[in-house]
């Protein structure tokens, strides 16, 4: 805006003023219209309809999802569309108004998708380097039976789940001391330690590994989890714990799936996918 337009504002905005305050002091009114900052002020809170359409959608159900960016799709005209996936944090955002780079746009009318995990699917990766109390560990196996597809022994041979609970009932730990002496044409070596060992009643039905099939989400394919069982000395009472096998790759197989499954629901929509987030700065 350049000076003659500020002033032209200015003696307009006074005129204003000037009117208003006569038509108050008309109307008895103790109340004064006050010059004080000139800035660009928005009607659109008065007006019938909003300017553009603002706001958010947010589902953990991947159709509500797929049905709500068809809808948004099918009632505008606006063609400049995208869907963002984080697949780490396993979720995707569907902007409807993010423009081009030449033209680009609000990025206020948006749908955003996380995906639900299952119950049983967050209880065995919380478990993961988890110590339980030997008790209650055998309490987290019996409430999640369904889902422990095997078990196995140290040699990889299956057990019977009933035997396999009272074999870690009745882990206990006992403690030996060896001694060890070497002798040799100009040495001599002696060294002494103590051996800390896991012992059961049942030690053939002793489990070391253990087979956990879920669905990580209910929309997405049941998958198998393997765990280490490690019991460990935990001075006056046992501990148990789980490890999970090959984590890192399980996390990078679900973040593929997830991937996979939120292209191949939009894959008949003009809405091209990218695999990152988008922030508007």
């Amino acid at each position: 805006m350049n000076d003659l337009h500020k002033i032209t504002a200015v003696c307009i905005a006074e005129n204003n003023a000037k009117m208003i305050n006569e038509e108050l002091k008309f109307k008895s009114l103790d109340v004064a219209l006050v010059p004080n900052d000139f800035k660009f002020q928005s009607l659109e809170e008065h007006l019938p309809n909003p300017s553009r359409k603002k706001g958010g959608f947010y589902t953990s159900l991947v159709e509500s999802f797929t049905q709500y960016c068809t809808a948004e799709l099918q009632a505008s005209s606006n063609k400049h569309s995208a869907c963002f996936i984080n697949n780490e944090k396993l979720t995707a955002k569907a902007i409807f108004d993010v423009g081009t780079i030449n033209d680009p746009e609000h990025c206020e009318n948006f749908a955003n998708f996380v995906l639900e995990k299952t119950q049983e699917f967050i209880a065995i990766t919380e478990a993961n380097n988890t110590q339980l109390a030997q008790l209650d560990f055998t309490y987290w196996l019996e409430d999640y039976r369904p889902y422990v597809a095997n078990l196995f022994d140290s040699v990889g041979e299956p057990i019977e789940f009933k035997k396999a609970i009272h074999a870690l009932r009745k882990i206990t730990f006992t403690a030996q001391a060896e001694s060890n002496h070497n002798e040799a044409h100009l040495s001599s070596e002696q060294s002494g330690f103590t051996r800390i060992e896991a012992k059961s009643g049942s030690e053939q039905n002793l489990p070391a590994t253990i087979e956990f099939k879920c669905k990580p989400s209910p929309d997405l394919d049941e998958i198998s989890i393997h765990a280490r069982i490690i019991p460990q000395n935990a001075q006056k009472s046992v501990q148990i714990k789980l490890q999970l096998i090959k984590f890192e790759k399980m996390k990078q197989d679900l973040a593929l799936s997830f991937k996979e499954m939120i292209q191949d629901h939009l894959k008949d929509l003009d809405m091209p996918t990218y695999i990152g987030t988008y922030q508007k700065q």
